[in-house]
Parts: structure tokens; sequence; C-alpha cells
């Protein structure tokens, strides 16, 4: 059996930290299956603890809180022009993303079919490339919005291409500044502005404005420097289902990347790379450093060991051998260990499979 675990005590303090260093309402985002703690518990979880707004980027997610009994406000960050789709966050009572004049036509189109208003929120591409008005449509887009029926605009936000580039920031955020003043000059009330994630979050205090989006802040898991002592949510924990007892110079896992040095004892577990082990920001890594370390990981646990390890009645004992989609290897043969014995190993939660059961303890 596997499970990730989470310390909800852990995860109360975290959002503690954040609430002192907030100056602006705080929106907890749970896409991503609430960044692996599962979407509806961990929304659960944020809501009995005050959180009065949540966002995601799928009409699935928002479906699955309200089914789920989820009462709080939903704002849906992706823009979409498929209809299927808005019909489903209208009748959510979410709070939907117009990025395009397509986007918002359907959103009007669908709100009038239902005899409802539709309230959005407006986002502007200040260089991210995806989702959002342009710069030079913002004016076009201004006209369009207070021309359209059925359509209340109620915020307007941005989305950082990389906090962890200052300058690109920061022209970002004047960007930001200048076509949230040309909707204000053409007569639509731009509500609740933020253009603030977790990293941003942590780097440009003065960039908060009304509401910012927190999502990895919670989990402790950060791309940028952490001034506010935060706590590394979630672990995997898991049962040693055999223990195989290798001569010295016996190969171990794909490609034989690890030979035994001595007569070894292997506790063999259910858990690989699907189960989140071994996988870490570095695959997507935005900065060249990042990339270098990644090969250089990678080359050593070809040649050697890949310095992972697991926890195994309060030791820590190295991986041997690649890690499988489903399986591996801990080297026990200086721990006490027996079958059933629980191990800990240290995961990101958003990379651990979703089939894998979560526990708030």
């Amino acid at each position: 059996m596997r499970t990730l675990v989470i310390d909800a005590a852990a995860l109360a303090r975290n959002l503690d930290r954040l609430r002192r260093a907030a100056s602006a309402r705080i929106i907890g985002v749970v896409k991503g299956n609430g960044y692996g703690l599962g979407l509806t518990d961990y929304a659960r979880f944020l809501t009995e603890h005050g959180m009065d707004m949540l966002a995601v980027s799928t009409a699935e997610e928002a479906a699955a809180l309200r089914q789920a009994g989820i009462a709080a406000e939903v704002l849906m960050l992706s823009s979409t022009a498929v209809p299927r789709d808005v019909a489903v966050l209208l009748d959510c009572g979410a709070i939907l993303t117009v990025g395009s004049c397509a986007a918002a036509e359907t959103v009007s189109a669908v709100a009038v079919e239902k005899g409802v208003t539709a309230r959005v929120h407006v986002k502007l591409d200040t260089g991210m490339g995806r989702f959002g008005f342009l710069p030079q449509d913002v004016t076009e887009a201004a006209a369009l919005l207070k021309s359209l029926p059925s359509m209340r605009v109620e915020g307007v936000f941005t989305h950082f291409a990389n906090a962890a580039d200052e300058a690109l920031t920061r022209r970002q955020y004047q960007q930001f500044q200048e076509g949230a003043a040309l909707l204000e000059r053409a007569g639509i009330e731009t509500g609740l502005r933020h253009v603030c994630a977790s990293s941003a979050f942590l780097r440009y205090p003065e960039m908060q404005l009304d509401a910012v989006r927190l999502g990895s802040a919670l989990l402790g898991r950060l791309s940028v420097p952490d001034p506010l002592g935060l706590e590394k949510i979630g672990w995997l924990e898991t049962q040693v289902m055999e223990l195989k007892d290798l001569p010295s110079g016996w190969k171990v896992g794909y490609a034989g990347a690890y030979r035994t040095k001595r007569p070894t004892r292997l506790a063999l577990l259910p858990a690989g790379y699907t189960s989140g082990v071994g996988v870490t920001e570095e695959s997507n890594a935005l900065r060249l450093r990042d990339r270098v370390y990644r090969l250089l990981r990678t080359g050593r646990a070809l040649l050697r060991s890949n310095g992972l390890t697991g926890l195994v009645n309060g030791r820590r004992c190295p991986v041997r051998g690649v890690v499988g989609a489903t399986q591996l290897a801990l080297d026990v043969t200086d721990v006490p260990c027996a079958v059933g014995d629980t191990v800990r190993l240290e995961v990101r939660p958003k990379y651990v499979d979703s089939a894998v059961p979560r526990e708030y303890r």
C-alpha cells in the first residue's frame, strides 16, 4: 500500500504564516488535484480554515468542488471559448476568466441562454503568452466587454512568466497597471486586481494589490528563497514488500545502474516514479543551472547512486538502482528491517499518482 501523508497541523501553520505576511485577500489555488493534496480534501481543509475563495484551472475541477459541497467562491483561472465548459462553470456559480474576444462572446451567449449574469475576471497577457488580452488589444476588448449582455466584470489579473527574473516581472507589472487603467478609462470597473502567485508574493510584497493567488507556498515548496520558514508538506508512506539478499557484485535495477559492493540486503517497495519518487522540478527547470544540475544528477544515477533515500525505522537508507515506475529497492543491510515495516519517502505531492490515497493527519 502507498499513502500520501499530509501533516494537517504543519499545513495550518503555513497558512497562518502566509496570512501574517499578506496585505491582501488570499485566493487558495487548488488546481492540479490540489497541488497533489487531493482536490476536494484540500479545498475543504482551506475553507474550514477560513479561506473564502478558491481557484481552479478546469471546469471539471469547479464541478467536483460543488459536488463535494464546497460553497466558497471559485475562480476559473483559464479563459475558455468552449460553450460546454462555460455552461458547466455557470451552473457551478463559478467566476469565469475572459482572456479573448471569443471567450467573452461565448460566455455572454451561454449566460443569455441560461438567463443568468456571468461573473468574470478579465485576464491580461503581459508576457506569459498564453491566456489573456494582448496590450494592443485591451482597448478593443474593453469596448466589446461593455457591449455584451449578461456579463459583469469583477476583477482583472495577469500571470508572471518568471518571478525570479526581477526585470521581466517589473515590466509585466507595469504593463498590467497600464492595461487595468485602460479598462477603467473605458468605464469598466476592474474590481479585484491580482498579479502575484506564490513566488511573486514572497519576492514583491508591493505587488500584492487586492488579492494574491497562493498554491505552492502553502505546501512550502518554492522556486525562490523562503523568508517565512514555511514547512514542506507531504510525504509518501509505504511498506516493505519483500527482503532480498544479494551477493557482492550483483547488479540492481534497469541497465544494471548499481552494482553491490558487498553482500547486500534490499527492501523492495511498491513505489516508484509514478508515486512521485525522484521526480523533481528540475525536469521542467527554467534556469540553465537547474538544467545542468538535472543532467549531472541523472548521470550520477546511472553511474553510481541516485542520491535518494528512504526512512526505515528512523534511519536513512539509500535507494539502489534506477527508480522504476512502480518499484524501487532500498539498501537496508545495516538497518533492522522486516516485511511490512513502514517506509517514508520524500516526494513532491503534485507528482504523486492521483490513485494514491491522501491522508490528513
